[in-house]
């Protein structure tokens, strides 16, 4: 009876899954386009995004993400987490990769504004040390609302060659001014309490 109960939960859980995702295939792919981005509004905003991806052989490769910023104030980063397919565990089976050797490979992160073509932004980057984490950063050029934009990162199935594999995305929106203002007021309102006690 318990088997029979934890498998119906295993597959209700994957029917959700497949019904609430957006889907990519093979080992390099790329969930969206420029006709259709993938939506991140308000909801998105500190929401993850899950991505389906169906991985092949060589289980290494770019996974692009077209999304377009629908949410009220401008996106200054972005961030992925690898996760396990059916349940929403991360997963140490599958990495972010961001190696470089000049003249050989480079897969670090990339961002791509669309503007009657793909334009290269500057964009920094943390890599988690578990590889299951990959945070862009992008304040210089913040993603305003209404544009589309390409986030790509490499991934590392070699380890398990999982067919299948979660990626987690969502956006945070750059700080407003008043909010920035009121942060550096409440420090020095601590900072002078302090030196007055």
């Amino acid at each position: 009876m318990k088997k029979a109960l934890r498998l119906g939960t295993a597959i209700l859980v994957s029917i959700i899954i497949s019904l609430f995702t957006q889907n990519v295939f093979a080992h390099d792919g790329t969930w969206g386009s420029t006709g259709d981005p993938c939506a991140i509004d308000g909801f998105g905003i500190d929401y993850e995004l899950d991505l389906l991806h169906n991985d092949e052989d060589p289980w290494k490769g770019w996974a692009g993400l077209i999304a377009v910023n629908w949410c009220g104030d401008d996106w200054g980063d972005f961030h992925f987490r690898m996760k396990d397919i059916c349940f929403p565990y991360y997963t140490s089976d599958v990495d972010f990769v961001d190696d470089y050797v000049e003249g050989e490979y480079d897969y670090r992160p990339q961002l791509f504004i669309w503007d009657s073509g793909w334009v290269q932004q500057t964009v920094t980057w943390t890599l988690a040390s578990d590889g299951e984490t990959l945070d862009l950063f992008f304040y210089n050029n913040p993603i305003e609302q209404g544009t589309i934009a390409l986030f790509k990162v490499y991934t590392d199935n070699t380890y398990r060659n999982a067919s299948w594999f979660t990626v987690g995305g969502y956006a945070t929106p750059v700080p407003e001014p008043a909010t920035v203002a009121l942060l550096g007021l409440g420090a020095l309102g601590l900072l002078r309490r302090k030196r007055a006690a």
